[in-house]
């Protein structure tokens, strides 16, 4: 019996809120604390609607991974973030390439290009990694 709610429990759900709560916890590296609070939540909308927890929000290490990336978010400010310093220095860099380019400065146009082309391998390796995390999720 579920004690919010006073329904017989669901052995699928309770399962599901197990397994988001130890996503969150090992593989996104969410507090215990923090995980537990967002795990209630999901089970009170569960309680409410009635749906299953497939229904409500699809599977579990899916929906692990967009909490741990909305928790990512609500910490670090978007111009930390990793991938927009890289886009960043990728639109700064093309742009001195470009100068170096129109003003002939050999040397220049050498570095400027390996700077340009290290941003794109960061922009890329995190559009794979992304790519590889919600597959495996």
């Amino acid at each position: 019996m579920n004690t919010s709610t006073g329904k017989p429990a669901d052995p699928a759900a309770d399962k599901w809120l197990r397994e988001l709560t130890d996503l969150l916890r090992q593989r996104h590296g969410i507090t215990r604390d923090r995980a537990a609070e967002l795990t209630r939540e999901a089970g009170r909308h569960l309680a409410e609607s009635g749906g299953t927890p497939e229904e409500e929000f699809g599977p579990a290490p899916l929906y692990a991974l967009r909490l741990a990336d909305e928790e990512k978010g609500a910490r670090e400010p978007w111009w930390m973030r990793r991938e927009v310093q890289a886009l960043i220095m990728g639109v700064v860099g093309a742009s001195w390439l470009v100068g170096a380019i129109a003003a002939g400065v050999w040397w220049q146009i050498g570095m400027t290009a390996f700077i340009v082309v290290w941003c794109a391998g960061e922009l890329g390796a995190y559009v794979l990694r992304r790519r590889r995390e919600a597959r495996a999720g």
